[in-house]
């Protein structure tokens, strides 16, 4: 133990030492709280578009539309395996978001 101190204490004094690891350890942590930071952001983000949504949604359905039903039908018929173009393109909304919110979080690498 003692010669490991002497030989550290000839190539490199203690205090050097003790401060390049304490700035090598303050750097990772900055790092990680920037990648932190990110991922926060990426998330809060996706969920302030869904909330915005499902308020807008709540608010058609308290109030309703005002829109002629016939001039809709074409969202509501069967499209493609049964399903509404209403909803293959919600379907396809929902795949947007997940894609970029996957894309924003990948990036937090």
């Amino acid at each position: 133990m003692q010669d490991e101190l002497e030989n550290t204490s000839e190539s490199e004094p203690v205090t050097e030492r003790r401060f390049r690891r304490y700035h090598a350890a303050q750097a990772r942590r900055r790092k990680a709280d920037i990648a932190n930071e990110r991922f926060n952001r990426a998330v809060f983000s996706v969920a302030g578009v869904a909330a915005a949504i499902a308020i807008a949604l709540g608010v058609v359905a308290m109030n309703g539309l005002n829109l002629d039903k016939e001039s809709a039908a074409h969202l509501t018929d069967p499209w493609i395996m049964g399903l509404s173009r209403m909803e293959v393109y919600g379907m396809g909304f929902i795949g947007v978001m997940a894609l970029v919110f996957f894309w924003r979080i990948r990036k937090r690498k």
